[in-house]
């Protein structure tokens, strides 16, 4: 929850509890201005290499080869109650799979169809207090409801047709489930928005998403006069309209063009999140493959395409996205220096008898600053090669390893060292 206003006050890391284990101070502070209608929550000073947390693995679920019960096609999407039993959707099949806090497998739940309880695309799923798993079958307009056992409870309709995110389904502390939907449809890109439901599937309110980027430009590729055919690729590196529903209640959304995140519950009194850092430069490299992926990407489809459209930027934005854990905090997906590459990969896996996809030469590191659900910071952490994350709850991470033959496997990691609870 966002806290109540407070007069102006100065925390330094200490006192915030953004510290290391050992308790050593730390060259960051969040400072918090309620003056005005909106609490503002700044973060200066730099994280040190040496004060970057990682992630250690406590629980990998799953076999390379076995039973259909411990081996996985394509993880989509995970949840996890607060006993730690863990629900998990297999896209190929599909298969919705139950395991306990132990990593046992329980059962499979439901199973792929059009009956009750039955599923076909499943455009998000997350469980709500009571530990139930709320799914959002987008294929049959519907929600289905299971139980913490895997049984299954009921299903109401949802007023949504046409476009889908493809994980649109939020729930908060509240109880409350929430749909990302178009509020309007507009090119590419329509006016976004989120419909909130009660457990019942009575529609609540809807809540809009702020307009803090007019648009993102797009390289666009078409075929046919009208065009009968066109696809779309947004500009690498430009920014982009960020948003996410935490499990505080709260709307998060923000530009990426600066690191600004706004957070907006009814009721309480906004919270902007701010933190001073530098820009990231795009390295030529880095340009290099963005193009060249773009380029190979659209000419699948429209083999005589050409870049016509806006060069890319020579600096990337301020984060790539955010999202929220268990407890409320923010995980913020910053972007880092490119980092060369010892061996160029393919940039993806090419069908047989289908041309060679491009090179990458550049990795982008992928790091997430962590602030607490009040704005306050409590530090960095960088994944790495196959550490995929979907659910966080404090010092407790959940999500996909993928091991060096392409093998994927849930996995529960521990961020070491450890957050520190606030006093």
């Amino acid at each position: 929850m966002i806290r109540p206003a407070l007069a102006f006050a100065v925390f330094t890391a200490a006192a915030c509890s953004s510290r290391s284990d050992s308790g050593r101070a730390v060259p960051w502070r969040t400072a918090f201005d309620s003056t005005g209608d909106t609490i503002v929550a700044r973060t200066t000073g730099d994280v040190p290499n040496k004060l970057i947390r990682h992630l250690v693995l406590e629980q990998r679920i799953g076999e390379a080869d076995g039973s259909d019960t411990l081996t996985f096609g394509q993880i989509a999407h995970i949840a996890v109650t607060k006993d730690n039993q863990i629900f998990v959707f297999d896209a190929q099949g599909p298969s919705l799979k139950l395991f306990d806090s132990s990593g046992t497998f329980v059962r499979f739940v439901g199973h792929k169809g059009g009956g009750p309880g039955e599923f076909e695309q499943v455009n998000g799923m997350n469980v709500v207090p009571n530990g139930s798993l709320v799914l959002w079958d987008a294929s049959h307009g519907r929600m289905n409801v299971y139980s913490t056992t895997g049984d299954y409870s009921t299903q109401w309709s949802v007023p949504i047709s046409g476009i889908f995110d493809w994980n649109g389904l939020h729930t908060d502390a509240d109880g409350i489930i929430v749909l990302r939907t178009p509020l309007s449809r507009t090119g590419f890109f329509g006016e976004g928005g989120f419909l909130r439901f009660d457990s019942t599937g009575a529609l609540i309110d809807t809540v809009r998403i702020p307009k803090w980027v007019d648009s993102t430009p797009l390289l666009t590729a078409s075929s046919g006069n009208p065009p009968g055919l066109v696809q779309a690729r947004p500009l690498p590196f430009a920014p982009q309209l960020a948003y996410a529903w935490s499990w505080a209640g709260s709307l998060l959304s923000g530009p990426s063009s600066r690191y600004e995140i706004h957070a907006s519950k009814a009721g309480t009194k906004p919270l902007t999140v701010v933190r001073d850092v530098e820009a990231v430069p795009v390295l030529p490299g880095e340009a290099d493959d963005e193009r060249a992926w773009v380029t190979a990407s659209l000419r699948r489809s429209f083999p005589n395409w050409s870049w016509s459209g806006p060069d890319i930027p020579a600096h990337k934005p301020a984060y790539a996205g955010f999202w929220t854990g268990y407890d409320g905090q923010i995980w913020v997906s910053v972007y880092s220096l490119g980092e060369r590459l010892a061996l160029p990969e393919p940039a993806w896996d090419a069908a047989p008898g289908a041309p060679p996809p491009p090179l990458r030469h550049y990795r982008e590191p992928n790091v997430y600053d962590v602030f607490e659900s009040n704005g306050t910071y409590v530090g960095r952490v960088r994944l790495e090669r196959g550490q995929q994350i979907m659910r966080m709850r404090g010092n407790r991470v959940w999500g996909v390893l993928t091991d060096s033959l392409g093998v994927s496997y849930v996995a529960r990691w521990r961020v070491e060292p450890s957050f520190q609870a606030s006093k």
